[in-house]
């Protein structure tokens, strides 16, 4: 059995009952002296009689006369042998000790020398991370330590500062432990048996051990807590600090280019010493202050300190079930095993030092907001953190029919050996005996108690049941004061239920074994990222209201790279920061700490001189990873058809109004719930007027999924200068307007725009699928939209949604033509699962189709698999121009586009590697009106789809047509494989439109290798 040990105080006696969990003492007198035990005439044993009697000689002598006899041989011994002239001298000698003075003088023999003692010495120096590793080498109780929401309670520990501890850099536990001699005496056997305790109440009187005996000697704890100012010199300082206090330096093997200097830690760093003794009298000058050099040479001399001033440290524990009385005499009692209490209490004891610490950081935030001194900003969790932020309802009727069972079950077995004694006094009396000792024996089956095999089945299903619906999903705190308050008010929530738990595994230790139990605690780690960002302004930020990203940060967590400053700037505009408005400027800088995750683009419609009445709204400073778009509706002028407002709506309950928004929508799209479908591309239409006057004109969205939205309604040719036809048109719309269009004059109608602008903005543009569309910014001005630009976001939603982002089909959807985007839509929901496994890319258009020309659109995603791989191509034309497409694939599929026959088939060839850039130019003849195909080229890769190493190795494939002498109005579309993921990509086909004539559009289409 291991040495039970508990830090002494002066309300402990021998023979004490006491609790080696809780720490705390219990009834006198739970043991006593053996009445039979008599003393050996030993010295040693004598002075354990004379300790054993409270170190009171009168006790002793009224006791054992005998023993008090030895003990005065010994001390007259003693006597004898120190000699009066050291003994004089045994105060300077202590001085000499202190300051490190260990020349003895010539002729003194050590064995006379009265701080000369047998000892053991243990020298400890190590870092610590965790607040239980110092109560572990302390001997403290992790379950006294929360209890009373102090290292130690009362007791030795309470000079440590938790908060200190937790907000620092680097801790450093430097331990000297001595030991003079262990007086435990072997009298104390007999367990005293109270009548009036009954067996449910042997914890609370008893405890699970007695005070057998005490340690003496001394004990130095000192810890060191840095807190680094400049965080790359953490390693520097933390390699100082251990070359200075690790063993070696007791005697004096320090090199001095190691040693920390005083100057570097005052400047550096912010240092706190704490230094706990007991035994060894005055350790270190009083006039001197703790410093690391005065700490060393403190625990240097310790132990010879120790040897002249001793003092008990520890009261040595005996477990009751180690006395032979508490057995012999057939007692019911059946203390509780704590052994395997330990680990899960010193895990308890962390989470609740963390808890308390974020507990008081919460206190110090709000009041640093309220005063204006700081920040905040919501936290962003990683999709991994956030999943472990559910917790179990801790059911109070669980935990009771625990104990209640555990109770039953030590009833049972005390009225067990009960009724066994009972019957074994009958055996005399009745012939039965036998068989009702059987009976006894024998525990009870499922035949003799159904009903209550039954209940215990039923009560395991229905705790089943409770399991998977009783449970506590944690949010991310909201970044404002309500947050903060339901934050504090969780913090101390869970630290609650921590001091709960030490209660209820004081009562049954076998909770500490119920790995269950862990689903009923937030980890502190996954609480500390939900709560929002607190950092400290300083004064000129404070007044300007502008964030600091490098700001110290007084709550909450941020991850090593998100508060550094991102190379790429917040906003992507053609116009210099200096021309937009002030306004604009100003809420730029004020949320360029958002550039790592949001990017401003645009703007659409008047920029500068814009005046001081427009109204700007920047979406950008309510934005936070808890906006994820669900739907979006626009609204338009009722005669003028201009757009006048838009409205977003977000999973987390929230909308942003841009502009006017009353009344009914034009139009609106609903995206998935399950947070997989996302806006990948917008067009803003401008109109000019003939007055010069700049609206937006409209607006077109498409997702992921290929849904589609569009302001505009189609009007018919001429309408805009038409106020009947106009008319006709606001009454032909599916949607009631908004009804502005009663504040317009009617020759503001009749201004006809003379000229449209179209500017598009995609997800493809800002580097793939992580990034969607979030808001807009704009100015609002008469009800309506003066200008508009588009906020871009990385996908990192919180809550994280269900379903995973799927990867659009088509890097610009908006741009194909109507009938394309059928097709699109088309394969989109009949075959869904090739999301992500191919992109359309841009497509080429040759032209305006002639008024009596009508087109048909292909696309082979129709039909392609994602196994196909292109083995030869084909071209067919006719009069110089490319009307259709042979793909024949490794399988032997083929795929005809347009009209190809092998008459009109101009050109043929096998690939024989991957294609992983193309290039499709077009022309025009001076006598022709539209352009046409005039060549497709490829450039080919190795045969996994890279990039060849070697330039010479790098080849091309190239249709051309039947020359390029006298071609006008050339243009070329060029096109790399994308770089989504770390997939390979390349051309698995084609799409596009044809006439009667000619291909009319052509795009490539990528395969996901």
């Amino acid at each position: 059995m291991a040495q039970l040990l508990a830090p002494y105080n002066s309300a402990m006696r021998l023979g004490q009952g006491f609790n080696s969990y809780t720490q705390q003492i219990c009834i006198n007198d739970a043991v006593s002296i053996d009445p039979n035990w008599k003393p050996e005439v030993q010295r040693s044993e004598a002075i354990i009689v004379g300790f054993a009697k409270q170190d009171s000689k009168e006790a002793a002598e009224d006791s054992e006369p005998e023993a008090y006899e030895e003990l005065n041989r010994f001390e007259k011994e003693s006597r004898i042998r120190s000699e009066p002239a050291v003994r004089k001298s045994s105060g300077a000698r202590k001085k000499d000790v202190v300051k490190g003075n260990f020349n003895y003088q010539a002729g003194e023999a050590l064995s006379v020398l009265p701080w000369v003692k047998p000892q053991i010495v243990t020298y400890t120096s190590k870092f610590v991370d965790k607040l239980s590793d110092v109560t572990d080498s302390m001997n403290i109780s992790g379950s006294l330590s929360i209890q009373t929401s102090q290292i130690g309670g009362k007791a030795n520990g309470s000079y440590l500062d938790s908060d200190k501890f937790k907000a620092s850099d680097i801790n450093f536990l430097l331990q000297v432990k001595v030991t003079n001699q262990i007086l435990k005496p072997p009298e104390y056997t007999q367990f005293n048996k109270n009548s009036g305790v009954d067996a449910s109440e042997f914890r609370e009187v008893y405890g699970d051990c007695f005070i057998s005996g005490w340690e003496e000697g001394g004990e130095m704890n000192a810890v060191i807590s840095v807190k680094v100012l400049d965080k790359s010199n953490i390693s520097k300082i933390k390699a100082a600090l251990e070359a200075q206090l690790t063993t070696p330096s007791l005697s004096g093997k320090i090199s001095a280019n190691v040693d920390l200097e005083k100057s570097t830690v005052s400047q550096e760093t912010e240092t706190t010493i704490t230094v706990n003794w007991s035994g060894g009298g005055s350790i270190k000058d009083p006039m001197v202050d703790w410093s690391i050099g005065t700490l060393k040479q403190a625990a240097a001399a310790f132990p010879e300190l120790v040897a002249i001033t001793p003092q008990r440290t520890y009261a040595v524990l005996t477990k009751y079930t180690a006395l032979s009385s508490f057995h012999s005499r057939g007692y019911k009692y059946s203390p509780l095993q704590y052994e395997n209490a330990g680990l899960y209490t010193n895990a308890l004891l962390d989470a609740f030092m963390d808890y308390k610490s974020m507990w008081k950081q919460i206190s110090q935030a709000t009041d640093a907001l309220e005063s204006g001194q700081a920040s905040i900003e919501l936290g962003r969790p990683s999709e991994e953190i956030y999943a472990q932020a559910v917790i179990k309802v801790m059911s109070q009727d669980e935990t009771d029919r625990r104990l209640i069972e555990s109770r039953k079950q030590k009833l049972l077995e005390s009225e067990l050996a009960t009724a066994k004694a009972e019957v074994k006094k009958l055996k005399a009396q009745s012939s039965g005996t036998e068989k009702a000792i059987e009976d006894v024996d024998t525990p009870p089956t499922n035949e003799t108690a159904p009903e209550q095999t039954a209940a215990d089945d039923a009560s395991a299903e229905k705790t089943k049941t409770e399991d998977k619906k009783d449970v506590i999903p944690y949010t991310v705190f909201k970044d404002s004061f309500v947050g903060l308050i339901q934050a504090r008010r969780a913090c101390r929530f869970e630290m609650s239920k921590i001091v709960n738990e030490v209660g209820l595994v004081a009562k049954d230790p076998g909770i500490a074994t119920d790995t269950r139990r862990d689903d009923y605690f937030l980890n502190p780690l996954v609480f500390k990222q939900l709560l929002p960002v607190v950092r400290s302004l300083t004064p000129e930020n404070a007044k300007m209201g502008i964030k600091d990203p490098n700001a110290a940060i007084l709550l909450g967590y941020c991850a090593p790279d998100q508060g550094d400053h991102t190379k790429t700037p917040l906003f992507d505009f053609t116009y210099p920061f200096t021309d937009l408005p002030g306004d604009l400027q100003i809420s730029i800088k004020k949320n360029e700490y958002k550039a790592d995750g949001y990017r401003m683009e645009g703007i659409s419609g008047p920029v500068k001189d814009i005046g001081d009445k427009p109204e700007l709204i920047d979406a950008l400073k309510q934005l936070d990873p808890t906006y994820r778009p669900t739907s979006i509706g626009v609204w338009t002028h009722a005669l003028l058809q201009h757009l006048v407002g838009i409205r977003m709506k977000y999973s987390n309950g929230q909308s942003i109004d841009f502009g006017a928004c009353s009344g009914n929508a034009l139009q609106e799209i609903h995206l998935e719930r399950d947070g997989s479908e996302y806006i990948t591309q917008v067009t803003i239409q401008t109109s000019r007027s003939e007055n010069g006057k700049v609206e937006i004109f409209g607006i077109e969205l498409c997702t992921s999924n290929c849904k589609f939205l569009s302001s505009s309604v189609p009007l018919k040719e001429g309408a805009f200068g038409d106020a009947e036809e106009a008319k006709e048109t606001k009454e032909a719309k599916t949607g009631p307007s908004s009804g502005e269009g009663t504040t317009h004059k009617q020759d503001e109608i009749l201004k006809k725009p003379t000229k449209m602008e179209t500017r598009s903005f995609s997800w493809y543009k800002k580097g793939g699928v992580n990034w969607s569309l979030r808001g807009f910014f704009c100015h609002k001005l008469d009800k309506g939209l003066l200008n508009l630009g588009v906020i871009w976001g990385k996908d990192g939603f919180v809550p994280v949604p269900t379903g995973a982002p799927r990867m659009p089909l088509a890097k610009d959807f908006l741009c194909q033509s109507p009938v394309q985007k059928k097709k699109i839509d088309l394969i989109t929901r009949t075959t869904p699962q090739i999301l992500g496994k191919f992109l359309m890319g841009d497509v080429l258009v040759t032209g305006p189709i002639p008024k009596n020309g009508t087109t048909e659109a292909f696309n082979a995603l129709e039909e392609i698999d994602t196994t196909w791989k292109i083995k030869s191509l084909g071209f067919a034309a006719s009069n110089r121009k490319l009307t259709g497409i042979q793909v024949i694939y490794l399988d032997g599929t083929e795929l005809i586009h347009g009209h190809y026959t092998e008459n009109t088939r101009v050109w043929k060839c096998d690939t024989k590697a991957p294609f992983i850039s193309t290039k499709i130019s077009a022309a025009r003849l001076p006598t022709d009106a539209m352009t046409y195909v005039t060549s497709v080229e490829f450039v080919k890769g190795d045969s996994a789809g890279r990039t060849p190493d070697w330039i010479f190795d790098v080849s091309t494939f190239r249709y051309l047509g039947e020359g390029e002498e006298g071609l006008m109005d050339t243009t070329s579309m060029i096109e790399s494989a994308p770089t989504i993921g770390k997939a390979i990509w390349t051309v698995r086909g084609f799409y596009g439109e044809y006439s009667a004539t000619q291909i009319t559009r052509l795009g490539v289409i990528w395969g996901r290798g």
